[in-house]
C-alpha cells in the first residue's frame, strides 16, 4: 500500500496534505515486504506485543518494529490531522527453512523501500537474497517532495548601506530566487542592554519596499519560502533563511555652541542627537570681576536657563551665552568723621554687585547691632552728632541679589566739643491739657547757669516758672500755651553764653466726640435704670433728654447733667428712650444715640413663707408673707373644720396678719392668697 506523511493510506490521484497530487509510484511513503514474490502488507496502526505469521515459505526475512507517536496538526485551522513520529531502528534478519547465510552475490533490486539514513533523492532497495538495503545510484528516481531538492534558493539583500541618516528611507531589495513562491522579512533592534529584540516581521514582502526608522542599530533577515511543499515533519512550508544583515540609523544632529559673552574659556561645541538629551558641558568660563551664573539663550539675559550638567532636550541648534553677575566687592570704605555737636556726620560705602542693599550697624558696648535711624538702608548713613556718640563706630553690611554679603571696615565718629557747648538740645513736647511738659538742655562747660525763655508775640522773654533757672523746665499745659516755644540761655562762669535750640509745646486738645454710647436697659419695676455716655473733649457738660410724644425734651432728674443718668423704672416709663447732649468748652455739641428703658414685670411668686407663731394668751400672733409681682393684693385664710375660709381681721388684706391669741385659736392654721394685677393667684404655705 502507499501512505502519506500522516500515515493515511493513499491511492493514485489522491490530493496530499500539502496540496500536491501524486500517484502511487511517487507517494511519500511505501511500506511493503516481499516474500517469495508475494507482497504482504504489514502496516498496522495498532498491534499487540506479539504478532504471529503462519506458514511462511522458506527464505530470508527481515522485520522492523517501531514505536510510534501520533502528533496532531491542522493545515486549514479547522480540520484536525495527525502525523506519526517514530525513530529509525535496526532491522532484524531471520530465516525460514534454512540457516545458511548467502554467499557473495549481486544485490537484486527487490522491493523499493524508504530508508531514513540516505538522501531520498535516490531509490533504495532490499536485496531478496540477503535482505540488505542498498542504494541504486545508477538511476535518479526523483521525488517531487524532496526537501533538499525543492528547498528555495537562499535570498541575498543587495545594496544595503551600513548607515542611514535619520528621516531617510531604508530600501530593501533582492533578486528573485529559484523555487520560491514568496518572501518573509524580520527586523530586529538592539536595546539598551545590547540585546536584539524583534521589532516586527512581515510575510509576503516584495523587493523594493522601504522603511523609515528611528535612530538605532538594526539587523534584518530575509527568508525565501516555497509554499508548495512542506518539511517532512509537516511543521511549515519549505524555506531558506538569508544571512543577517546589519545597519545603523544615525539620529539627526544639532549643534550646541557656547559664547563666553565677555569672558573667556567657553566650552567647545557639542553635538546633540535627535530626541536624545545632551548634558551641558561642565566647563565654566571666567571673567574678571564677575561671577558665572549659568547659560542662557540670549546674550542680554539676566537669569540663567541652564547650569553645567543640566540636560538640554530641545531638538534645535542653539548658542548658549554666559550669564554674568558682578562680584560683590566693596570699592570704597567708610571713613572716620569728626564734627561739632548738633551737626550731622555722614558715612558712605561704595560697592559693586547686582541688586545691592545696605544695612548700617553700630558698635554699642562691644557688640554690633543694626542702627535705628530711618535712613540706615542706603549707601550713605547720616548720624546726628551728640556727645554720647563720641567714639562710636559704624560699619555697613552690603547684600547682593542672591543673598551674598560683605561687611565694610568700621569708621569712627569723633565729636569736636568746644569749652562751652550744648550737647543735647531741648525737644518738642506734646501732652494733654492740665498735665506738665518738660524741656531739658544738656551743656558742657564750667560753672553753668540756666535761664529758660519763652517766645511771646515774636520776642523772647525770660520765664518765671519755679524751674526757669534749672536745666529742666516744667510747664503746665494749657490751651493758651499750645504752640508756644521755649529755649534756654546757658552761661558759664566766665560769662560766655550759648543759646539752645527752640522746643515747641503742643497741647493735646481732644476733638469733641462720643466714645461710648448709652445702652438699652431692662430691669424690674421700682428698681433703677442707668444710662452712661462717654465722650472726649475739653470742658464737657451733659444734658440728658427723653422722648415724649415723638419730641425730645430735657429731663429733670438729679443726674440729668451727669455722664450717667439714673431713672426709676415704672410701668409708665416702659419703652421710653433717653439720650445725652454733650457740649464742650467751645460750645461744640454732639448728641448720643438713643437708649431704651424696658420695665421687666415680675412674675407672681411667694418669696418668703409665713412662719409658725407661739405666744401667751391675749397677746398677738403675726404671720407675714412676701411675694414678687405687680399690683399685689392679699387675703389671709384660716382652716376651720378642715376647710379654708377668708378671715375678717383688720389686717386680713395686708401682707402681715395680726391675730389675738386665745385658747380657742391654739393650733389653728393661717395662709395667705396673693393675687397680682393680672388676676394671677398664688397661695402661701400654712403657718
Amino acid at each position: 500500500g502507499t501512505f502519506d506523511r500522516a500515515g493515511n493510506q493513499r491511492g493514485s490521484g489522491d490530493i496530499f496534505p500539502d496540496g500536491v497530487e501524486r500517484t502511487s509510484e511517487n507517494a511519500l511513503y511505501k511500506k511493503t515486504c516481499t516474500v517469495s514474490g508475494n507482497s504482504y502488507s504489514l502496516y498496522n496502526s495498532d498491534i499487540d506485543t506479539a504478532l504471529l505469521f503462519n506458514m511462511l515459505p522458506a527464505g530470508v526475512y527481515f522485520y522492523l518494529l517501531q514505536a510510534c507517536v501520533r502528533t496532531y496538526y491542522s493545515n486549514d485551522g479547522v480540520n484536525l490531522s495527525y502525523a506519526l513520529l517514530y525513530p529509525t531502528v535496526v532491522e532484524t534478519r531471520f530465516t525460514v527453512g534454512s540457516d545458511s547465510t548467502p554467499g557473495e552475490h549481486t544485490h537484486q533490486r527487490g522491493a523499493y523501500v524508504w530508508y531514513w539514513d540516505v538522501h531520498p533523492h535516490y531509490s533504495c532497495y532490499r536485496c531478496p537474497i540477503c535482505g540488505e538495503i542498498w542504494e541504486d545510484r545508477t538511476t535518479s528516481n526523483h521525488v517531487d517532495s524532496c526537501a533538499e531538492c525543492n528547498r528555495p534558493e537562499k535570498p541575498v539583500l543587495k545594496d544595503l548601506q551600513a548607515t542611514y541618516t535619520y528621516g531617510s528611507s531604508v530600501i530593501f531589495e533582492w533578486d528573485e530566487t529559484e523555487r520560491t513562491t514568496h518572501y518573509n522579512f524580520w527586523i530586529y533592534q538592539k536595546n539598551s542592554d545590547g540585546e536584539w529584540g524583534e521589532l516586527s516581521h512581515t510575510f509576503y514582502v516584495e523587493s523594493g519596499f522601504s522603511l523609515t526608522l528611528d535612530p538605532g542599530d538594526y539587523r534584518v533577515q530575509l527568508q525565501s519560502t516555497n509554499s508548495n511543499l512542506w518539511f517532512e515533519d509537516h511543521s511549515t512550508w519549505l524555506y531558506t533563511d538569508g544571512d543577517y544583515e546589519y545597519f545603523s540609523v544615525l539620529p539627526e544632529t544639532y549643534s550646541v555652541s557656547y559664547n563666553a559673552n565677555g569672558g573667556s574659556g567657553a566650552p567647545a561645541e557639542q553635538i546633540k542627537y535627535h530626541n536624545q538629551p545632551l548634558i551641558i558641558s561642565d566647563t565654566v568660563p571666567t571673567r574678571s570681576g564677575y561671577d558665572f551664573v549659568g547659560w542662557a539663550t540670549s546674550a542680554s539675559a539676566a537669569e540663567a536657563e541652564y547650569q553645567p550638567g543640566d540636560s538640554y532636550e530641545i531638538n534645535a541648534s542653539v548658542t548658549l551665552y554666559a550669564v554674568w553677575r558682578k562680584q560683590l566687592t566693596i570699592t570704597s570704605q567708610p571713613q572716620d568723621f569728626t564734627g561739632a555737636l548738633n551737626t550731622e556726620a555722614t558715612f558712605s560705602v561704595n560697592a559693586t554687585g547686582e541688586g545691592l542693599t545696605y544695612l548700617w550697624q553700630t558698635n554699642a558696648s562691644g557688640a554690633w547691632a543694626d542702627v535705628d535711624f530711618t535712613a540706615n538702608n542706603a549707601a550713605t548713613l547720616t548720624v546726628p552728632i551728640t556727645l554720647e556718640r563720641d567714639g562710636t563706630q559704624y560699619r555697613c553690611v552690603v547684600t547682593d541679589v542672591v543673598g551674598q554679603t560683605v561687611t565694610s571696615n568700621a569708621a569712627t565718629l569723633h565729636v569736636n566739643i568746644p569749652a562751652l557747648t550744648i550737647i543735647s538740645q531741648p525737644q518738642d513736647f506734646t501732652g494733654p491739657l492740665n498735665s506738665y511738659a518738660t524741656f531739658t538742655v544738656v551743656a558742657q562747660g564750667e560753672g553753668l547757669s540756666y535761664m529758660w525763655q519763652s517766645n511771646a508775640s515774636g520776642s523772647w522773654k525770660n520765664t518765671s516758672f519755679s524751674s526757669s533757672s534749672s536745666d529742666t523746665l516744667k510747664v503746665k499745659i494749657t490751651a493758651a500755651r499750645d504752640g508756644k516755644q521755649y529755649r534756654c540761655v546757658v552761661t558759664d562762669e566766665s560769662g560766655n553764653a550759648v543759646i539752645s535750640g527752640a522746643a515747641t509745646l503742643h497741647a493735646e486738645i481732644p476733638t469733641l466726640a462720643i466714645t461710648s454710647q448709652p445702652k438699652d436697659f431692662t430691669g424690674p419695676l421700682n428698681s433703677y435704670a442707668t444710662f452712661t455716655v462717654a465722650a472726649h473733649g475739653d470742658g464737657l457738660t451733659y444734658m440728658w433728654q427723653s422722648n415724649t410724644s415723638g419730641s425730645w425734651k430735657n429731663t429733670s432728674f438729679t443726674t440729668s447733667k451727669q455722664a450717667t443718668l439714673k431713672v426709676k423704672i415704672t410701668q409708665a416709663r416702659d419703652g421710653k428712650q433717653f439720650r445725652c447732649v454733650v457740649t464742650d468748652a467751645a460750645g461744640n455739641v454732639v448728641t448720643s444715640n438713643a437708649a431704651t428703658l424696658y420695665a421687666e414685670a415680675a412674675a407672681l411668686a411667694i418669696t418668703s413663707q409665713p412662719k409658725d407663731f407661739t405666744g401667751p394668751l391675749d397677746s398677738y400672733a403675726t404671720f407675714t408673707v412676701a411675694a414678687a409681682g405687680d399690683g399685689l393684693s392679699y387675703m389671709w385664710q384660716s382652716n376651720a373644720s378642715g376647710s379654708w375660709k377668708n378671715t375678717s381681721f383688720a389686717t386680713s388684706k395686708t401682707d402681715t396678719l395680726s391675730v389675738k391669741i386665745t385658747a380657742a385659736r391654739d393650733g389653728k392654721q393661717y395662709r395667705c392668697v396673693v393675687t397680682d394685677a393680672a388676676g394671677n393667684v398664688v397661695t402661701s404655705n400654712a403657718a
